[in-house]
């Protein structure tokens, strides 16, 4: 899916709109819409051939960070849609007094249910770590955890409009009542030698890929892979083929400089003859207690 298309743009859409679902959760959204419509499918190759209306629409909006980002693309995305209709996003819950109850991210219309929608979006990136049998998913500066990001979501976000607010915020709008759902895109990342138990809140055809201790590199890799350190708006699709790689014996110099100053994780990409293998996290040694 990602590969066919030339620009990043253009493969962060289709990344955004038709992978795999995060979760396995009734309240996760069905996203085989943007996965069967023809429109969304046409609309990717014609944006690929010219992108310029894309990149105006994200020059207009605030996506420095990769969360907006990922809003911004399935806003777009939706005004592409034949059974959606984007109706408001980024949406203020306020008090009399002006004080702020929080955000809502989306409401949308459905045309195949003539319902309305209020949708929560997240772009999640989290690595399994499994201690005295019980798997955690663990952000990669180990600052944050799935589960509780995932309660967060369901039982704050996802309710925004039960509160008297929220209500009043609907009467603006003309709209009766809202369904909330909740559509999370992301990759999970697992080391290849701890044992997990994979919750049943997640979608068995998740992403995923894998994660490694700095000291565990050097038998890791192979000699013949070269490296590429990923930023974070290169995180959703394939990346950009990078102008310079490093060679094994300089990438593993590179990561014991970079952990003696830092701790936070590294996102790598894997090369063998040009052509991409896979990406995955290096953490530090003593991750996730850093």
């Amino acid at each position: 899916m990602q590969l066919k298309f030339k620009h990043k743009l253009v493969r962060d859409l289709a990344w955004v709109l038709q992978s795999a679902n995060l979760l396995d959760d009734p309240l996760a959204t069905d996203t085989s819409p943007f996965i069967e419509a023809f429109s969304i499918e046409a609309h990717l190759k014609e944006l690929d051939q010219n992108p310029k209306p894309l990149t105006a629409f994200l020059a207009a909006r605030n996506t420095h960070r990769l969360g907006h980002y990922f809003e911004a693309l399935v806003f777009y995305g939706l005004d592409y849609a034949a059974n959606y209709r984007r109706v408001a996003t980024t949406i203020p819950i306020r008090t009399q007094k002006g004080i702020s109850i929080g955000e809502a991210d989306l409401v949308v219309y459905n045309k195949r249910t003539s319902e309305y929608e209020h949708w929560e979006l997240a772009v999640k990136f989290f690595l399994a770590h499994t201690s005295a049998a019980e798997t955690t998913y663990i952000g990669p500066n180990a600052n944050d955890y799935l589960h509780l990001k995932l309660k967060k979501l369901k039982e704050h976000q996802c309710k925004i409009f039960d509160c008297p607010e929220g209500k009043l915020v609907l009467n603006d709008l003309s709209i009766p009542w809202v369904t909330s759902k909740l559509y999370v895109k992301g990759i999970l990342f697992y080391h290849p030698n701890q044992l997990y138990k994979i919750p049943p809140y997640l979608h068995q055809k998740h992403l995923s890929s894998w994660w490694i201790y700095a000291k565990e590199a050097s038998q890791f890799f192979k000699q013949e892979n070269r490296f590429a350190l990923l930023h974070k708006k290169q995180w959703l699709s394939t990346p950009e083929a990078p102008t310079e790689t490093l060679d094994k014996h300089s990438f593993l110099e590179l990561l014991d400089a970079t952990f003696l100053e830092s701790p936070r994780s590294l996102y790598v990409s894997v090369y063998k003859g040009g052509v991409l293998q896979s990406q995955g996290f290096v953490v530090h040694n003593a991750w996730p207690v850093i």
